[in-house]
This record gives structure tokens, C-alpha cells and sequence, in this order.
């Protein structure tokens, strides 16, 4: 189509996810996330989706395709009473927020401490040295999520707060 270009590899960095660059030209940072298993490929965006023109094309491998605008996106808010028991335990417990894609694969995360330090991962920071975007699906760890379920403009007002991708103190 004349609004595609080919995707290049980006990332290969989990045994099953594989991350593409964008098929469009009007949106570079509309990167793909293939997941080696049934059921499609997730789309990976920052902000706002692509045009609706831009959605529906036929997958490459004849996979179904699954985009937010489809299936949308859901997100949760979860304490955990719990230290990191690493380096940095003194930032204490955290409360964590969650957009996962419906197959339950986060999309982006913020991790807030109680000392002040949050951290944020998603499409275009995926890890740093105090940790990652989760590497499995939340729906996989036998936990009931459901109560944990908060709006997407709880989650939004979360991911601006406080500027870019880690800030706070390193207490």
C-alpha cells in the first residue's frame, strides 16, 4: 500500500517477542510487538493510535491483527507491600500501574516507590539498570486482576506526572 513501508527488526531481546518498526510513514513510532504464538501481533504506541485509515490492513503472515482501537487496552493500579531486595530496597514498597494489551502483556508500566523514585517503561525505553517493562503476561500469574482495573485517564495522569522516564531521588 502506498501509506506502508517495510518494517525493519528493532529488538529481539525475549525468546518470544519480536519488535518491528512502524508499517506507516505518517507514524514512525507505531512499532509492532510480535508474540511467537497464537492470536496476532500486539501494536505498540506511545500515545495517540494511527488514523483509522491506516488500520485494517492484512497481516503480512496472514495472522489475525489486534490493535487498542479493536480490543482496547486495560489498566491497573496494584501495591506491592513488598522491598525489591536488590541495590536499591531502600526506595521501599511501590505502587505499580499497568497498560497491558488484551492477551495481558504489558504495553507500558510505571513502577512509583515510596521513597520518591518512579520509574517508567514502555515502546521506547524498554529497560534500564533498576529494571524493565514486565516480561510475562499478568494474566499468566494465576493472580485475579479485576479489582486492581483502573481507568485509562488514572493511568495517563500517572504516566505524566513527574517528567521523563525516571525520576525522584535515588535514596
Amino acid at each position: 500500500m502506498d501509506d506502508e513501508q517495510s518494517p525493519k527488526l528493532v529488538d529481539v531481546g525475549e525468546p518470544d517477542v519480536v519488535v518491528w518498526s512502524s508499517l506507516w510513514k505518517k507514524r514512525p513510532d507505531a512499532r509492532r510487538r510480535r508474540r511467537y504464538r497464537p492470536g496476532g501481533w500486539t501494536l505498540l504506541v506511545e500515545e495517540r493510535m494511527p488514523d483509522p485509515s491506516l488500520l485494517g490492513h492484512p497481516a503480512e503472515d496472514g495472522v489475525t491483527q489486534r490493535y487498542p482501537s479493536a480490543v482496547p487496552n486495560r489498566f491497573y493500579r496494584r501495591r506491592w507491600n513488598e522491598s525489591r531486595g536488590d541495590g536499591f530496597d531502600g526506595w521501599g514498597h511501590s505502587v505499580w500501574y499497568f497498560e497491558v494489551g488484551d492477551d495481558g502483556w504489558p504495553v507500558r508500566q510505571i513502577e512509583v516507590y515510596d521513597a520518591g523514585r518512579i520509574l517508567r517503561y514502555g515502546p521506547s525505553h524498554q529497560k534500564d539498570r533498576y529494571g524493565g517493562l514486565g516480561e510475562a503476561s499478568l494474566y499468566d500469574s494465576g493472580d485475579e486482576w479485576s479489582d486492581f482495573e483502573i481507568t485509562e485517564a488514572e493511568f495517563e495522569s500517572a504516566w505524566r506526572a513527574g517528567g521523563g522516564w525516571i525520576s525522584g531521588s535515588s535514596r
